[in-house]
């Protein structure tokens, strides 16, 4: 009897372990530059113009420019501003390219600062409201010339 409540002891011991270590989260290693963070002020369907936000996070190489390759249907309207994690103006040059939005930076930015890109007055054509959408965002880098894809902006547009 002894034995079995050893084994038993054993066995729940070794199952406790295995589940706590693969339910451990564990984060890759984010050392290129992604995107954080993503979303809407005001984030409600209320919202008549909303601005649209999302952040990338400057890991790795520094930048010099992002692009954002808005669907069919969407197109900025208004502005897109650039501000640092300490809320200070980069300077940076919009070129709209047809469904794509070009910023450029004056400077490279740093490695270890995070922007914030707030795009106000979207236009939003009238068979794409009211839907969820996912806009690829990449980024040339001061010692690449390529694209490189950063991720997925996520916004969801409101209206009938």
């Amino acid at each position: 009897m002894k034995k079995l409540m050893f084994l038993g002891t054993l066995l729940a011991a070794t199952f406790a372990s295995v589940s706590a270590t693969l339910a451990t989260p564990s984060l890759p290693n984010l050392s290129a530059p992604h995107i954080d963070a993503t979303g809407a002020i005001p984030n409600n369907k209320s919202a008549s113009a909303p601005t649209y936000f999302f952040q990338v996070h400057v890991q790795g190489h520094t930048l010099s420019s992002v692009t954002i390759d808005l669907p069919e249907g969407i197109k900025v309207g208004g502005t897109i501003n650039v501000v640092d994690q300490l809320n200070r103006s980069i300077g940076a040059t919009i070129t709209p390219q047809g469904n794509k939005a070009t910023v450029s930076f004056a400077q490279p930015i740093d490695t270890g600062t995070t922007l914030n890109f707030y795009m106000r007055d979207i236009l939003v054509a009238g068979n794409q409201k009211g839907l969820i959408h996912l806009i690829p965002v990449s980024a040339k880098f001061a010692n690449l010339d390529a694209d490189i894809p950063l991720g997925l902006v996520r916004i969801q547009t409101y209206g009938k």
